[in-house]
């Protein structure tokens, strides 16, 4: 399936078919996680584009590991830890890697798993657990919503209704951004904030 993902300029029905589907999440994983990953994944998916080899890169790398293995601390998926507690025995999870000839640096991704009759595809589940450190998706859509907000703030008539256009079309972009680089410290922070002044000192847009 990797090797499938390196046909020049990516092939974005490829990479679609690799999502997840609902029945998948509750089977990889724990119940007590599988719900609050879901959210997590169907948000990161709605924003994702093909996987693509850059030029030149026509070798594939892959290393594996079963989530019996991962469990008790093979290092191959360094940043799996806030998940491990959740994985379902019985899978084995690939991370892999385009790489020019002669090169060891290359576009890597995770979390692809072979589930029942198909390939799926879980990245950076870390990002999404309970234990994680990332905001809930609910809490990036709130914090989608609040960004919104003050950015109408204080405005009346037409300007307003310009901003508001404008606000509402980056939401998803928000959205996005939020759940994959915020760490809830940041948007919990956002979302206590009254202006946009105090908003930009959280670190957040």
């Amino acid at each position: 399936m990797a090797r499938a993902l390196m046909k020049p300029g990516g092939d974005l029905a490829i990479t679609q078919a690799l999502q997840p589907r609902p029945e998948d999440y509750a089977a990889v994983f724990e119940m007590a996680a599988a719900d609050t990953l879901r959210t997590g994944f169907e948000l990161r998916w709605a924003g994702m584009n093909a996987i693509v080899a850059m030029d030149g890169q026509t070798e594939l790398r892959l290393v594996s590991a079963t989530s019996e293995e991962l469990r008790k601390g093979a290092e191959v998926f360094p940043n799996y830890g806030p998940v491990l507690p959740y994985l379902r025995p019985g899978f084995t999870w690939y991370r892999f890697k385009f790489v020019r000839p002669g090169e060891s640096a290359g576009k890597e991704f995770d979390g692809l798993v072979h589930v029942r009759d198909h390939w799926a595809m879980f990245p950076e589940p870390w990002r999404h657990g309970p234990t994680s450190t990332k905001p809930s998706p609910e809490d990036c859509r709130k914090f989608a919503e609040h960004f919104s907000a003050l950015m109408v703030e204080g405005q009346e008539g037409p300007a307003a209704d310009i901003t508001r256009q404008v606000a509402d079309g980056i939401k998803a972009d928000l959205i996005k951004e939020c759940v994959e680089k915020g760490t809830a410290k940041e948007i919990a922070c956002a979302l206590a904030a009254d202006s946009m002044a105090t908003l930009q000192k959280c670190g957040g847009k």
